[in-house]
């Protein structure tokens, strides 16, 4: 009996160190793969995938989020109206003074909407907070409802700081406004190159338009740019900067780009592709790349539109449109540069030809008919799975 036991307990003591060695070589195996994996994307040229304009459709950003890493995105710019905040409820155009308790409870749902999208696009990224930046869209920047937009901004601040980073106003230590302009700095893990661009959600510049050619057009008729709600509202604070509006800010003087930026970025038109346009930073005057990435949900695009997202290859200074709908699919690429926007106009503001405009559509042709509209119009309010493939250009 006691030969037995000695014989157990030694066979017990090898096994146990078996076990422990077993174990630390797994860890150790672990812990390696994952510092090679950081150091890995440490030392990648970064990628920002862009997107944003999704309007509560949150499974077409997770998309196009999954679809950009998938293509080698390391960073990432969510370009707002994220949320559905409650632009379908039907009471906030019957309610003029609504009760204290009424702005609570909307505000509460203000809260959890963007905490509940917020979560899942960092999760989805995969990366550090640090990566994935956000500009606040109209949505959350004022609610929509317009009753209380302190409260609903102080409260989308504090979300979006919470799970990952906002984009900061210039010189300010604060989130930026949907109608003001901001900058992201994004680092080479393999160079140290620091690259800086200009965001905002709403555009800040005059947007090339031509009602003659569709091509050449980057924002919606003169109609769709103004806020007609405003005439309801007798309060300043509760008026809400229209796109006619913005798009006037560099012309008056309210909106200067910085030094060292290399494109400037916005959303909110839903319309994809971007065009050169004339900035005066100091004492130089130069050619600024605008892009936008259009819009993550297939019904609020206009019908020309790819469901869209972008990817700005930083060390290739050159961006490129993915369709959501076709697997990230690539549908235009667009080197940018002041030599490719030699041919812009002598003006001083934006373009409205070819050559230094470029939108990103599914249809080509000098404009759509009126027939036309209505049935993009009406496909895009059909379920998802109902939408005719886009056309390839």
């Amino acid at each position: 009996m006691r030969c037995f036991f000695k014989k157990t307990s030694k066979d017990f003591g090898k096994n146990f160190c078996r076990a422990v060695f077993l174990c630390l070589f797994v860890l150790t195996t672990i812990a390696t793969t994952s510092l090679a994996a950081g150091n890995r994307q440490n030392q990648e040229e970064p990628i920002l995938a862009v997107v944003g304009d999704n309007h509560e459709d949150l499974a077409s950003l997770l998309k196009a989020i999954e679809q950009a890493k998938a293509l080698g995105a390391t960073h990432f710019l969510i370009t707002g109206d994220a949320i559905k905040g409650d632009a379908k409820d039907i009471s906030r155009m019957t309610t003029l003074s609504p009760s204290q308790a009424t702005i609570r409870r909307k505000v509460f749902n203000h809260r959890l909407q963007l905490s509940t999208v917020l979560e899942q696009v960092a999760a989805h990224a995969g990366v550090e907070k640090s990566r994935i930046f956000f500009l606040k869209g109209n949505y959350e920047d004022w609610g929509y409802f317009h009753d209380a937009p302190l409260l609903v901004r102080r409260a989308s601040d504090a979300i979006i700081s919470q799970y990952v980073t906002p984009v900061y106003a210039i010189n300010e230590d604060r989130p930026v406004h949907d109608d003001e302009l901001g900058i992201i700095e994004i680092v080479s893990g393999a160079t140290g190159i620091v690259y800086r661009l200009a965001a905002s959600h709403k555009p800040l510049v005059q947007l090339p338009y031509d009602r003659r050619d569709l091509g050449a057009s980057l924002v919606q008729p003169q109609l769709q740019q103004t806020n007609f709600r405003n005439w309801f509202r007798r309060k300043a604070e509760l008026r809400e900067p229209d796109t006619k509006t913005t798009m006037r800010y560099e012309a008056e003087g309210k909106v200067v780009f910085p030094s060292g930026v290399m494109a400037y970025l916005f959303g909110h038109t839903h319309i994809a592709g971007g065009f050169y346009h004339r900035i005066k930073a100091g004492d130089e005057v130069r050619i600024l790349p605008a892009l936008n990435s259009g819009s993550a949900n297939p019904t609020k695009k206009p019908g020309d539109q790819h469901t869209s997202f972008m990817l700005v290859h930083l060390a290739g200074s050159r961006a490129t449109w993915h369709d959501i709908d076709r697997d990230g699919l690539e549908i235009k690429s667009w080197k940018l540069g002041a030599d490719e926007g030699r041919n812009i106009d002598n003006g001083s503001g934006a373009v409205s030809h070819r050559q230094a405009c470029m939108r990103v559509m599914r249809d080509v042709g000098a404009t759509l008919s009126l027939f036309t509209l209505l049935k993009n119009k009406f496909t895009n309010l059909m379920p998802k799975g109902r939408n005719p493939a886009p056309i390839a250009q």
